[in-house]
């Protein structure tokens, strides 16, 4: 029975879709998907014990640094109290301003928290 939304009872899954879906490569289409945001996520270990300097040094220094960056919108990072692995997450508002960053400024901040990692910080850019 379906109601005045036109729900039929049936679960999405259940619906008849398209067989095929039109693609628009068209430069508008093409201009808005560039401009979608962009993340840069960083994984480091850190030393033992090193969870409060790294937090310290990312509000002294990496953060003013990135803030000074072109298209720079926030930085998260992500830990679990206990261990020393650190995730951090730096949004940006467009692939070139991410990809400037990436080249840049990510190697100089690096440098500035190098003293408190074990082993090669990985880092994959990624768009939201």
């Amino acid at each position: 029975m379906a109601d005045t939304m036109g729900w039929d009872g049936r679960f999405p899954s259940s619906r008849r879709f398209p067989q095929w879906l039109e693609i628009d490569f068209s430069k508008e289409s093409l201009e808005v998907l560039e401009n979608l945001m962009f993340a840069h996520k960083v994984t480091m270990f850190l030393k033992p014990n090193y969870i409060a300097r790294f937090s310290l040094l990312m509000e002294q220094q990496v953060i003013p640094m990135l803030r000074n960056q072109n298209g720079f919108q926030d930085v998260l990072t992500f830990f679990a109290p206990g261990e020393d692995a650190v995730n951090a997450v730096s949004l940006w508002d467009s692939a070139s301003n991410a990809e400037i960053y990436s080249r840049t400024t990510y190697h100089e901040a690096l440098k500035g928290l190098a003293t408190l990692f074990e082993g090669t910080p990985t880092s994959i850019p990624t768009r939201l």
